[in-house]
């Protein structure tokens, strides 16, 4: 409803006039503005809540994902690389660096991070189906094989873990 979200936006305005400082109310006004369509006030509301709190992940992580929904790749790519520096071992990190490196044709560093999150979750299938996924795109069928092989032992249950086996499989058949 739009009178909601002007409403909201009207509300979180006064917050952040009330308290400037509020790391809170500045991510919920760029929370706002992103649903209203409205990307430069929202980076800027994004932006604030860094200068405010450095080690506001949140921030790092919705600010980067506005700048790759803008295609602004190497602005985000910035961003999240300062959050694996001040957050290592973050698995959502590495999720979100591995798919800006993608975007940015670095295909190594992506998988590399991929595995990384793989290794930290390994109850986690996600990364090592997109693992499965760039190595296929990429025609490595010897990695596309070992990963697809681990993603069937992780989670036989799974149609996806199949699927991406099978689909190697049926690759390289041809291919001899």
């Amino acid at each position: 409803n739009q009178g909601d979200t002007n409403q909201g936006l009207r509300h979180l305005l006064q917050a952040t006039k009330l308290s400037p400082q509020s790391v809170d109310a500045f991510y919920a006004l760029g929370l706002c503005y992103h649903a209203k369509a409205l990307p430069g006030p929202a980076l800027e509301a994004f932006r604030r809540t860094l200068e405010i709190n450095p080690s506001f992940l949140d921030g790092y992580l919705t600010l980067a994902d506005l700048l790759a929904e803008n295609r602004r790749w190497s602005r985000a790519l910035q961003l999240l690389l300062q959050a694996e520096s001040l957050f290592p071992g973050s698995s959502i990190v590495l999720g979100k660096l591995a798919a800006v490196l993608l975007h940015m044709g670095a295909i190594n560093e992506a998988v590399d991070r991929l595995r990384e999150q793989a290794a930290l979750e390994p109850d986690n299938l996600r990364p090592t189906l997109n693992l499965s996924t760039i190595t296929q795109l990429n025609q490595d069928w010897s990695s596309a094989l070992e990963v697809s092989q681990e993603l069937v032992e992780k989670a036989p249950e799974r149609w996806e873990s199949h699927y991406h086996l099978g689909s190697v499989y049926e690759v390289l058949q041809r291919v001899d």
